[in-house]
């Protein structure tokens, strides 16, 4: 299955009622809906951190600092994002 996204289609809106009797709206969305848009996520994340690993690379053969440092600060910052996205969906993904 290729990863997509989550769109509005996908998600269910109830209709129900809590426990004192207010009127609310749940939402409900399938599991495997979830884990496609999150790998979805994970692999634009993986895309933008190899360009950031290529483009640091070439700042570094270029002796541009300022331009490597941004590079390596956005692939550094991409890498942490996706960690933090793995550990908020651990139990979506494997």
């Amino acid at each position: 299955m290729n990863p997509e996204p989550l769109t509005k289609e996908k998600i269910i809106g109830i209709d129900d009622v809590d426990e004192e009797g207010k009127a609310i709206e749940r939402i409900v969305v399938e599991l495997e809906n979830v884990k496609s848009a999150v790998e979805l996520v994970l692999k634009e994340i993986e895309k933008e951190i190899k360009e950031a690993e290529e483009e640091t690379i070439r700042f570094k053969e270029y002796r541009n600092i300022r331009m490597f440092d941004f590079w390596d600060g956005k692939k550094e910052g991409l890498i942490e994002a996706k960690s933090l996205i793995k550990k908020a969906f651990e139990g979506v993904i494997e």
